[in-house]
């Protein structure tokens, strides 16, 4: 039932109030979508769909740690980019792959330059709620996973989430030490009369 996928797993930690990843440098970020020139080095990719979930990679089940530090790790991200809008602490989160589609729209005359976009950065940065005060205003979209995990067979970590009702299979790659989330894949709602 939609009430039980919505429940939070016995032990899983409750919704994050605060995003205190450290921000990303707005100079990495710049040039990974900003060449030399000012010119645009990478349009935003299209997010995938996939219509049935049995398409998706498979594979291993992960550590449990690794469950646990994918989840906060999610939590954590969807916090920072819905909640505080702080997009370089979000970013921080994401590998330089997911942050190279998630640039501003430089179809935007006010964001369409090295400067706008860094400017906007630096704004995010500076409105950042201070944790507690937005409590009560704004709230993480309703969030459901992660289901089925599976460890691929690259070494990434993929998850099936439910955000907001929109079902989205996030892979993780380790870097340095930490689950990064690396590629994410958007599910087809299932077909009504289809089990999910």
């Amino acid at each position: 039932s939609l009430a039980q996928d919505a429940t939070p797993a016995a032990g899983s930690d409750v919704q994050p109030t605060s995003c205190d990843a450290e921000p990303r440098d707005l100079d990495e970020l710049v040039a990974l979508w900003f060449d030399e020139s000012g010119s645009a080095a990478a349009t935003p990719a299209a997010a995938m769909m996939i219509e049935d979930e049995a398409t998706l990679p498979d594979g291993s089940k992960p550590e449990d740690a690794d469950i646990a530090v994918i989840e906060e790790t999610t939590r954590q991200w969807l916090y920072c980019m819905n909640i505080a809008g702080d997009y370089a602490r979000g970013f921080n989160l994401m590998t330089d792959n997911l942050v190279s589609q998630y640039g501003p729209d430089i179809s935007n005359p006010a964001q369409d330059t090295p400067e706008e976009a860094r400017a906007l950065l630096e704004a995010q940065a500076a409105a950042t709620p201070v944790a507690g005060t937005e409590e009560g205003q704004l709230r993480l979209p309703a969030l459901a996973g992660p289901r089925k995990p599976r460890l691929l067979e690259d070494g990434r970590i993929g998850a099936i989430w439910s955000i907001g009702g929109d079902r989205v299979f996030l892979m993780y790659t380790n870097q340095d030490g930490r689950w990064l989330i690396d590629e994410a894949v958007d599910l087809a709602d299932p077909v009504a009369g289809t089990p999910a």
